[in-house]
């Protein structure tokens, strides 16, 4: 079967906005504004919710699963947008049944949404702090604005069609409040929330001023501390321009002890030759006496790099060998000679530690932590416990950070210690090194002034929000109690006439005491109209029942007569029917006794035996007839076998069929051992009606009578149906029903000699009506009749 024109119209009207819903979902969670802490306001629920309202739950579920994978797709993990569409489903779940949605989003943020976002991020995916926190305030946040706008958009845009969608029952006072508070406090927190938005920015602006100019500060100080290093180091080599000045080790360790003293920040002073063989030293502890222990440094960067470049080094961090473990970096300069020949190296190592001071120096960037690495990323100096020397920050997001050198800050999550966190972070190099200054700070202690601002502004709209509601109520409450007076009255205008006297001197608008004034004048008008309704209704009340009383009497006479005549009609059939079953039966004899003599029987013979069965069927069916009016007729419930009872109804009939020249064919359309329960006694007094009627009518023709079993569909039982078809004069259309009426017959069929008293039919469909079944006739002039009967 093709759909129909107008629902196609209305699959492809549906398709195309969900269609259209399904891009403002993506855009909506794709282009989300962002808010507070740099997280975004993702607003795809609201196409949703609208699809919901509208066009119902399969088509708005399309909406969802879009809006779920956009947000997975772009956040590149499941579980947040997870309880997101979790909240859609059970809000939009709340509100088709007609509940307060901003409640079913309180409760599900409380008993579900929280508690599953915290085992989420705790367990599954965790995050850092304090995004943690910061996630677990935004979401339901986010959703609550969210159903704010739907519910906002909702009441803008046309209720749905009749039949599609959902409109929920709003009371007068709840539909005031809502739309009061919702379009009254929603541009409040809007403007908040952009006031706060902007401090955030200011916020984040002076945080990153300070703390780039702070981590700039700091390499300045260990830049100019390290080019004082290198100056004396370059200091000592420039003096040893001549070869034999330089090699003279006890003259060069005497010079490089005095400039170890009197500098005071190498651990350690060496000379190299070009061979990389240490040959004049100076260190802390040491006497002046100190033998020089020769030891190769030809592998160390200090010493390759500056030979090789002829140029002063800086070197990362590494561990001494000739004392101790301690970390160091050195400060390497080459020797060259007047000759451009390179003699050797002059270095001195300083402490990784003795680096630690320059980066606690107090800046305005209020930092929490400060890291010094080298270009291997390893850390040199650290402000935490956590990061100290020689901590490995390749392949962590620090080092990530600290490789890109990013000129403005970011925030950074930590995952080197035991809990992770959160942290605004600036890189910058060194200058003259391949070091870089990695400056943090807290993202809790950044965002602190940003949490206050948004807590203020979110308890203003909450409070604008109750007070709205609070004031709403109290300026409305002389209506809203005149309302629901008037709503009494309109259910009960006789009971709630002095209450509306009372509220016409109520505080109320002018229109509205308008109103209640004409609803009280018309309440009056309708009291006196009552009072003469009733006087008038008392007046027919007592005509009514002297008319009765004399009804009752002309019914119990009516009755009586009835009765009467229905006893007549019995005592006169019966005593009837006893002298005419002996002439019925004289009459069989004369015709044996004929039959025996080998005479034809008489013509007299043969009318006086017809015309005393037609007078037996008259009384019979007169008599049938006021049984039914008086309800005397019992049913038998036995099973029988409708194939067997076709069969005998075929025996009856035959001679009847014979003599009218009609072919009767009798088919059983069902197994012929079929067992049905009933009266079979008044299926067959039916079924007798119903062919000789097809028998008179059907000159020279054909009768077919089936009987078959019909299974049970929407509105009717199982049933076992008798059809009788006839090739007979047909019954005009306008008469199918008239035929059914007691001594109703066509007028075509007066004249017939065979003519009855019209009460067949009427016999049929009353014994047929108390089987529980039906006849129905079907019929067309001039080509003949069919009749169905079935019972149950």
């Amino acid at each position: 079967m093709r759909p129909s024109p107008l629902l196609k119209t209305s699959l492809g009207r549906t398709t195309g906005w969900i269609l259209l819903l399904t891009a403002v979902a993506i855009v909506a969670d794709w282009f989300a504004p962002p808010i507070f802490g740099r997280h975004t306001l993702v607003l795809g629920l609201v196409p949703y919710w609208i699809a919901l309202r509208y066009f119902g739950f399969p088509p708005a579920l399309v909406v969802l699963a879009v809006s779920g994978a956009t947000l997975t797709y772009k956040w590149g993990q499941p579980y947040s947008p997870a309880v997101l569409l979790l909240e859609g489903l059970i809000v939009g779940a709340s509100w088709r049944r007609e509940k307060n949605p901003l409640l079913a989003d309180v409760l599900f943020w409380a008993l579900l949404g929280i508690p599953f976002t915290w085992f989420l991020h705790t367990y599954v995916e965790p995050i850092p702090h304090p995004i943690f926190e910061q996630i677990l305030v935004i979401q339901p946040i986010n959703g609550f604005i969210a159903l704010w706008i739907t519910y906002i958009l909702v009441e803008l845009l046309p209720p749905p069609p009749r039949g599609e969608g959902f409109k929920p029952v709003q009371t007068f006072s709840t539909f005031l409040l809502k739309r009061y508070v919702a379009f009254g406090t929603f541009p409040v927190l809007v403007a908040g929330l952009l006031a706060a938005r902007s401090f955030e920015q200011r916020v984040l602006s002076d945080a990153n001023t300070n703390l780039t100019t702070g981590a700039q500060f700091l390499a300045a100080n260990i830049s100019r501390h390290i080019a004082h290093c290198r100056t004396l180091v370059q200091e000592v080599a420039l003096r040893q321009t001549d070869p034999a000045w330089f090699a003279d080790a006890q003259r060069l360790s005497a010079e490089l002890r005095a400039v170890h003293r009197s500098s005071g920040v190498f651990v350690t002073m060496l000379a190299a030759d070009a061979d990389g063989t240490v040959f004049a030293t100076a260190q802390t502890g040491a006497g002046d006496a100190a033998p020089v222990q020769p030891r190769p440094v030809a592998d160390r960067d200090y010493f390759r790099v500056p030979m090789a470049g002829g140029k002063p080094y800086v070197s990362g961090l590494f561990r001494g060998r000739s004392f101790g473990h301690d970390l160091i970096i050195a400060v390497s300069s080459p020797v060259v000679s007047h000759a451009q020949q390179r003699l050797g190296i002059i270095e001195g190592s300083l402490r990784a530690g003795d680096l630690t001071p320059f980066l606690k120096h107090k800046n305005s960037a209020g930092s929490s932590r400060a890291f010094l690495s080298d270009a291997a990323l390893v850390v040199i100096a650290a402000t935490t416990a956590a990061h100290a020397p020689p901590t490995q920050l390749a392949g962590t997001s620090l080092g990530r950070a600290a490789a890109r050198r990013d000129s403005l800050p970011t925030r950074v999550t930590d995952d080197l210690g035991q809990e992770r966190a959160s942290f605004l972070s600036v890189s910058v190099p060194v200058p003259d090194t391949d070091w870089t200054i990695t400056l943090q700070r807290s993202w809790g202690e950044v965002m602190s002034p940003v949490v206050a601002i948004y807590t203020w502004t979110l308890s203003v709209a909450v409070a604008a929000a109750a007070l709205a509601s609070a004031f709403s109520a109290w300026s409305i409450r002389h209506m809203l109690r005149a309302w629901k007076i008037i709503m009494a009255f309109s259910r009960s205008p006789d009971t709630r006439l002095e209450q509306l006297d009372d509220t016409v001197r109520a505080e109320l608008p002018h229109e509205f005491r308008e109103l209640i004034q004409n609803l009280a004048a018309m309440a009056h008008n309708l009291e006196s109209e009552r009072t003469q309704r009733e006087q008038l209704l008392a007046q027919l009340e007592t005509r009514v029942q002297e008319r009765t009383r004399q009804l009752a009497d002309a019914l119990a006479l009516a009755q009586t007569a009835d009765r009467a005549k229905s006893a007549f009609l019995a005592t006169v059939t019966h005593e009837l029917r006893t002298p005419l079953t002996s002439i019925i039966n004289s009459t069989g004899l004369l015709k044996l006794g004929a039959k025996r003599t080998g005479e034809p029987p008489s013509p007299a013979l043969l009318a006086l035996e017809r015309s005393s069965n037609v007078l037996m069927t008259v009384i019979s069916d007169v008599l049938d007839f006021s049984k039914l009016e008086a309800g005397a007729v019992e049913l038998s419930q036995i099973p029988f076998h409708p194939a067997e009872l076709l069969g005998e109804l075929a025996d009856i009939l035959a001679p009847t069929a014979a003599a009218a020249q009609v072919n009767l064919h009798t088919a059983a359309l069902h197994s012929a051992d079929l067992a049905w329960q009933g009266d079979p006694s008044r299926v067959r007094q039916v079924l007798l009606n119903l062919l000789g009627n097809a028998l008179k009518f059907s000159p020279a023709g054909r009768v077919t009578v089936t009987s078959a079993v019909l299974e049970a569909d929407g509105t009717l039982p199982r049933r076992l149906c008798f059809t009788v078809m006839d090739t007979g004069t047909g019954i005009p259309a306008d008469k199918l029903e008239t035929i059914f009426e007691p001594f109703a017959q066509l007028e075509g069929n007066r004249v017939l000699a065979r003519a009855g008293t019209g009460l067949g039919l009427t016999i049929s469909r009353r014994l047929a009506t108390m089987m529980g079944g039906q006849i129905s006739v079907t019929s067309v002039v001039g080509q003949g009749s069919t009749f169905v009967f079935w019972i149950k």
